[in-house]
Protein backbone atom coordinates (compact mmCIF):
# COMPACT_ATOMS: atom_id res chain seq x y z
CA UNK A 1 0.00 0.00 0.00
CA UNK A 2 1.52 3.36 -0.84
CA UNK A 3 1.48 6.85 1.10
CA UNK A 4 -1.15 8.17 -1.05
CA UNK A 5 -3.54 5.19 -0.83
CA UNK A 6 -3.05 5.65 3.04
CA UNK A 7 -3.97 9.69 2.92
CA UNK A 8 -7.00 8.23 0.65
CA UNK A 9 -7.66 6.10 4.17
CA UNK A 10 -7.64 2.92 2.16
CA UNK A 11 -7.42 -0.46 3.88
CA UNK A 12 -4.55 -2.99 2.13
CA UNK A 13 -7.87 -4.95 1.41
CA UNK A 14 -9.16 -2.25 -0.58
CA UNK A 15 -5.84 -1.43 -2.42
CA UNK A 16 -5.65 -5.12 -3.43
CA UNK A 17 -9.61 -5.56 -4.74
CA UNK A 18 -9.27 -1.75 -6.31
CA UNK A 19 -6.26 -3.49 -8.06
CA UNK A 20 -7.90 -6.48 -9.02
CA UNK A 21 -10.74 -4.47 -10.60
CA UNK A 22 -8.12 -2.48 -12.60
CA UNK A 23 -6.32 -5.79 -13.53
CA UNK A 24 -9.68 -7.30 -15.01
CA UNK A 25 -10.35 -4.56 -16.90
CA UNK A 26 -7.09 -4.26 -18.64
CA UNK A 27 -7.27 -7.93 -19.09
CA UNK A 28 -11.12 -7.80 -20.70
CA UNK A 29 -9.77 -5.04 -23.12
CA UNK A 30 -7.03 -7.11 -25.05
CA UNK A 31 -9.47 -9.99 -24.78
CA UNK A 32 -12.17 -7.41 -26.42
CA UNK A 33 -8.91 -6.69 -29.08
CA UNK A 34 -8.37 -10.58 -29.39
CA UNK A 35 -12.24 -11.21 -30.41
CA UNK A 36 -12.50 -8.06 -32.65
CA UNK A 37 -9.39 -10.04 -35.20
CA UNK A 38 -10.49 -13.33 -34.97
CA UNK A 39 -14.02 -12.53 -35.65
CA UNK A 40 -12.53 -11.78 -39.06
CA UNK A 41 -11.10 -14.85 -39.48
CA UNK A 42 -13.48 -16.95 -37.95
CA UNK A 43 -15.61 -18.88 -40.50
CA UNK A 44 -18.95 -17.31 -40.93
CA UNK A 45 -20.79 -20.86 -39.86
CA UNK A 46 -18.96 -20.63 -36.34
CA UNK A 47 -20.81 -20.67 -33.36
CA UNK A 48 -18.07 -20.19 -30.40
CA UNK A 49 -18.67 -20.26 -26.47
CA UNK A 50 -20.53 -18.15 -24.79
CA UNK A 51 -18.39 -14.90 -24.02
CA UNK A 52 -17.70 -16.23 -20.20
CA UNK A 53 -16.34 -19.44 -21.46
CA UNK A 54 -14.59 -17.77 -24.54
CA UNK A 55 -12.87 -15.33 -22.27
CA UNK A 56 -11.59 -18.46 -19.23
CA UNK A 57 -10.24 -20.00 -23.11
CA UNK A 58 -8.20 -16.43 -23.54
CA UNK A 59 -6.73 -16.47 -20.27
CA UNK A 60 -5.63 -20.09 -20.67
CA UNK A 61 -4.18 -19.23 -24.03
CA UNK A 62 -3.10 -15.91 -24.11
CA UNK A 63 0.72 -15.11 -22.68
CA UNK A 64 0.52 -11.92 -23.88
CA UNK A 65 2.11 -9.51 -21.68
CA UNK A 66 0.64 -6.23 -20.91
CA UNK A 67 3.03 -3.78 -22.90
CA UNK A 68 3.71 -0.83 -20.90
CA UNK A 69 2.94 2.92 -22.68
CA UNK A 70 5.26 4.21 -25.07
CA UNK A 71 4.73 6.72 -28.26
CA UNK A 72 4.22 4.64 -30.73
CA UNK A 73 1.42 2.52 -30.82
CA UNK A 74 2.50 0.11 -33.34
CA UNK A 75 5.94 -0.59 -31.66
CA UNK A 76 3.88 -1.27 -28.37
CA UNK A 77 1.83 -3.69 -30.04
CA UNK A 78 3.93 -5.74 -32.61
CA UNK A 79 7.42 -5.23 -31.06
CA UNK A 80 8.81 -8.28 -32.34
CA UNK A 81 7.85 -7.41 -36.19
CA UNK A 82 9.77 -3.31 -35.59
CA UNK A 83 12.48 -5.56 -34.30
CA UNK A 84 13.36 -7.92 -36.89
CA UNK A 85 11.83 -5.61 -39.96
CA UNK A 86 12.16 -2.27 -38.51
CA UNK A 87 9.28 0.47 -38.18
CA UNK A 88 6.27 0.28 -40.11
CA UNK A 89 6.68 3.57 -42.01
CA UNK A 90 10.00 4.49 -43.87
CA UNK A 91 9.76 7.19 -44.40
CA UNK A 92 6.55 8.44 -45.80
CA UNK A 93 6.96 4.49 -47.66
CA UNK A 94 4.86 1.50 -45.92
CA UNK A 95 7.35 -1.77 -44.72
CA UNK A 96 5.27 -4.58 -45.96
CA UNK A 97 7.26 -6.68 -44.60
CA UNK A 98 7.06 -5.09 -40.91
CA UNK A 99 3.38 -5.18 -41.60
CA UNK A 100 3.47 -8.57 -43.27
CA UNK A 101 4.73 -10.12 -39.60
CA UNK A 102 2.76 -7.97 -37.44
CA UNK A 103 0.13 -10.64 -38.71
CA UNK A 104 1.89 -13.50 -37.17
CA UNK A 105 2.18 -11.79 -34.21
CA UNK A 106 -1.00 -10.45 -33.75
CA UNK A 107 -3.72 -12.21 -31.31
CA UNK A 108 -4.34 -14.36 -34.61
CA UNK A 109 -0.85 -15.83 -35.10
CA UNK A 110 -1.48 -16.41 -38.32
CA UNK A 111 0.94 -18.84 -40.35
CA UNK A 112 1.75 -19.94 -43.64
CA UNK A 113 2.08 -23.51 -44.98
CA UNK A 114 3.38 -24.40 -48.44
CA UNK A 115 2.92 -28.02 -47.70
CA UNK A 116 -1.05 -27.27 -46.70
CA UNK A 117 -1.00 -24.79 -49.37
CA UNK A 118 -2.50 -22.05 -47.23
CA UNK A 119 -2.81 -19.66 -44.33
CA UNK A 120 -3.86 -20.50 -40.75
CA UNK A 121 -4.83 -18.68 -37.66
CA UNK A 122 -4.54 -19.91 -33.94
CA UNK A 123 -8.14 -19.57 -32.55
CA UNK A 124 -7.91 -20.10 -29.24
CA UNK A 125 -11.66 -21.11 -28.77
CA UNK A 126 -10.71 -24.81 -30.34
CA UNK A 127 -7.41 -24.40 -29.47
CA UNK A 128 -5.85 -25.08 -32.64
CA UNK A 129 -4.79 -23.58 -36.21
CA UNK A 130 -7.87 -23.19 -38.68
CA UNK A 131 -7.57 -22.45 -42.30
CA UNK A 132 -8.44 -18.73 -43.52
CA UNK A 133 -8.60 -17.51 -46.97
CA UNK A 134 -6.13 -14.82 -48.33
CA UNK A 135 -9.48 -12.81 -48.47
CA UNK A 136 -9.88 -13.14 -45.10
CA UNK A 137 -6.37 -11.85 -44.20
CA UNK A 138 -6.83 -9.16 -46.61
CA UNK A 139 -9.54 -7.80 -43.97
CA UNK A 140 -7.82 -8.09 -40.91
CA UNK A 141 -4.69 -5.96 -42.53
CA UNK A 142 -7.10 -3.34 -43.30
CA UNK A 143 -9.22 -3.67 -39.61
CA UNK A 144 -5.72 -3.39 -37.79
CA UNK A 145 -4.92 -0.54 -40.32
CA UNK A 146 -7.68 1.43 -39.13
CA UNK A 147 -7.14 0.49 -35.37
CA UNK A 148 -3.71 1.97 -35.97
CA UNK A 149 -5.12 4.87 -37.22
CA UNK A 150 -7.49 5.56 -34.16
CA UNK A 151 -4.22 5.49 -32.31
CA UNK A 152 -1.77 7.30 -33.45
CA UNK A 153 -0.90 11.04 -34.43
CA UNK A 154 -3.12 12.35 -37.19
CA UNK A 155 -0.40 12.91 -39.60
CA UNK A 156 0.96 9.26 -38.59
CA UNK A 157 -2.79 7.83 -38.65
CA UNK A 158 -3.40 9.02 -42.16
CA UNK A 159 -0.57 6.88 -43.18
CA UNK A 160 -2.31 4.02 -42.42
CA UNK A 161 -5.14 5.00 -44.45
CA UNK A 162 -2.90 4.00 -47.20
CA UNK A 163 -1.93 0.63 -45.88
CA UNK A 164 -5.56 -0.48 -46.57
CA UNK A 165 -5.17 -0.51 -49.95
CA UNK A 166 -1.81 -2.34 -49.64
CA UNK A 167 -3.79 -5.55 -48.05
CA UNK A 168 -3.32 -7.42 -50.96
CA UNK A 169 0.59 -6.69 -51.28
CA UNK A 170 1.02 -7.42 -47.37
CA UNK A 171 -0.59 -10.77 -47.69
CA UNK A 172 1.84 -11.76 -50.52
CA UNK A 173 4.58 -10.82 -48.67
CA UNK A 174 3.44 -13.42 -45.51
CA UNK A 175 3.64 -16.03 -47.35
CA UNK A 176 7.39 -15.46 -46.92
CA UNK A 177 7.36 -13.52 -43.85
CA UNK A 178 5.07 -16.61 -41.91
CA UNK A 179 6.07 -19.65 -43.88
CA UNK A 180 6.32 -22.31 -41.42
CA UNK A 181 8.34 -25.57 -42.03
CA UNK A 182 7.02 -28.55 -43.16
CA UNK A 183 6.57 -30.00 -40.52
CA UNK A 184 4.74 -27.48 -38.72
CA UNK A 185 1.67 -29.73 -38.50
CA UNK A 186 3.14 -33.15 -38.70
CA UNK A 187 4.73 -35.72 -35.85
CA UNK A 188 4.41 -35.59 -32.52
CA UNK A 189 4.28 -32.25 -30.48
CA UNK A 190 3.39 -30.31 -34.29
CA UNK A 191 0.38 -28.08 -33.71
CA UNK A 192 -2.75 -29.61 -34.75
CA UNK A 193 -5.66 -28.38 -36.87
CA UNK A 194 -9.46 -27.65 -37.11
CA UNK A 195 -11.43 -27.84 -40.27
CA UNK A 196 -14.88 -29.10 -41.72
CA UNK A 197 -16.10 -29.20 -37.91
CA UNK A 198 -13.60 -31.76 -36.90
CA UNK A 199 -9.88 -31.69 -35.49
CA UNK A 200 -6.97 -32.80 -37.38
CA UNK A 201 -4.30 -33.93 -35.44
CA UNK A 202 -1.03 -33.74 -36.50
CA UNK A 203 0.50 -37.27 -36.47
CA UNK A 204 -2.35 -37.57 -38.86
CA UNK A 205 -1.13 -37.71 -42.95
CA UNK A 206 -2.22 -34.53 -45.23
CA UNK A 207 -5.52 -35.78 -47.04
CA UNK A 208 -3.35 -35.03 -50.16
CA UNK A 209 -1.02 -37.92 -49.21
CA UNK A 210 -3.74 -40.30 -48.21
CA UNK A 211 -5.54 -39.36 -51.42
CA UNK A 212 -2.75 -40.38 -53.28
CA UNK A 213 -1.92 -43.49 -51.52
CA UNK A 214 -5.39 -45.07 -51.44
CA UNK A 215 -6.70 -43.69 -54.95
CA UNK A 216 -3.64 -43.37 -57.25
CA UNK A 217 -1.38 -45.43 -58.67
CA UNK A 218 1.41 -45.49 -61.04
CA UNK A 219 1.22 -47.03 -64.30
CA UNK A 220 3.06 -46.87 -67.84
CA UNK A 221 1.19 -44.85 -70.50
CA UNK A 222 -1.54 -44.12 -68.62
CA UNK A 223 -2.75 -40.29 -68.31
CA UNK A 224 -4.44 -38.44 -64.76
CA UNK A 225 -6.36 -35.22 -65.97
CA UNK A 226 -6.28 -32.37 -63.30
CA UNK A 227 -9.88 -32.08 -63.66
CA UNK A 228 -10.52 -35.28 -63.03
CA UNK A 229 -8.65 -36.07 -60.07
CA UNK A 230 -9.80 -33.07 -58.61
CA UNK A 231 -13.33 -34.03 -59.10
CA UNK A 232 -11.98 -37.69 -57.47
CA UNK A 233 -10.56 -36.00 -54.56
CA UNK A 234 -13.73 -33.87 -53.73
CA UNK A 235 -15.68 -36.93 -52.95
CA UNK A 236 -12.98 -38.53 -51.46
CA UNK A 237 -12.91 -35.91 -49.18
CA UNK A 238 -16.59 -35.87 -48.73
CA UNK A 239 -17.29 -39.22 -48.02
CA UNK A 240 -14.59 -38.45 -44.86
CA UNK A 241 -16.04 -35.21 -43.81
CA UNK A 242 -13.05 -33.40 -44.68
CA UNK A 243 -13.00 -29.68 -46.60
CA UNK A 244 -11.65 -30.14 -49.60
CA UNK A 245 -8.96 -28.10 -50.63
CA UNK A 246 -9.74 -25.33 -54.00
CA UNK A 247 -8.70 -26.19 -57.13
CA UNK A 248 -5.84 -24.45 -57.60
CA UNK A 249 -4.64 -25.02 -54.17
CA UNK A 250 -5.38 -28.88 -54.71
CA UNK A 251 -2.77 -28.79 -57.96
CA UNK A 252 -0.12 -27.31 -55.85
CA UNK A 253 -0.31 -30.13 -53.33
CA UNK A 254 -0.90 -32.82 -54.69
CA UNK A 255 1.44 -31.83 -57.31
CA UNK A 256 4.33 -31.63 -54.13
CA UNK A 257 2.72 -35.09 -53.03
CA UNK A 258 3.23 -37.11 -56.55
CA UNK A 259 6.96 -35.48 -56.94
CA UNK A 260 7.90 -36.69 -53.58
CA UNK A 261 6.22 -40.14 -54.39
CA UNK A 262 6.90 -40.73 -57.97
CA UNK A 263 8.98 -38.15 -59.58
CA UNK A 264 6.15 -37.05 -61.38
CA UNK A 265 5.63 -33.69 -62.14
CA UNK A 266 2.00 -31.91 -63.86
CA UNK A 267 2.31 -31.52 -67.42
CA UNK A 268 0.68 -28.17 -69.30
CA UNK A 269 1.04 -29.79 -72.34
CA UNK A 270 -0.73 -33.35 -72.63
CA UNK A 271 -3.02 -33.58 -75.84
CA UNK A 272 -6.41 -35.72 -75.83
CA UNK A 273 -7.37 -38.18 -79.09
CA UNK A 274 -9.34 -35.27 -79.98
CA UNK A 275 -6.52 -32.61 -79.86
CA UNK A 276 -7.70 -30.98 -76.91
CA UNK A 277 -4.83 -29.61 -74.57
CA UNK A 278 -4.77 -30.43 -70.68
CA UNK A 279 -3.19 -30.01 -67.35
CA UNK A 280 -2.43 -33.43 -65.69
CA UNK A 281 0.14 -35.90 -64.94
CA UNK A 282 1.93 -39.28 -66.67
CA UNK A 283 2.36 -42.46 -65.62
CA UNK A 284 -0.36 -41.98 -63.27
CA UNK A 285 -3.98 -43.40 -63.47
CA UNK A 286 -6.80 -44.68 -60.79
CA UNK A 287 -6.43 -47.75 -59.04
CA UNK A 288 -9.82 -49.79 -59.15
CA UNK A 289 -11.15 -48.80 -55.56
CA UNK A 290 -14.44 -47.94 -54.38
CA UNK A 291 -14.48 -44.53 -52.45
CA UNK A 292 -16.13 -45.46 -48.92
CA UNK A 293 -15.77 -43.36 -45.21
CA UNK A 294 -12.45 -43.92 -43.46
Amino acid sequence: MSYRDFERGMTSQQVAYQRKIEEDRRLRSFFNETETLLKILRPATCNPAPEGELFQKWLHEAKRPIQSECEDWWTRTFPLSVSNYGPVFIGKTPNIEAIAASLGESPAKVVYSRSEAGFFFKDYSVDAFRPVSEGRLSALVKRIALEAYGKTTRSLGERFLEVRDLAETVVAAAKIILEVESDFFKGHGAARRYAAGRYIEPVEAPICRIFLDEQIVKKNQSVLELGDAYHRYYEFCSARSEGALPKTSFRKTFNHETKSRYGVGIRHDLRSATGRIFQGWEGLEFANVVIGKN
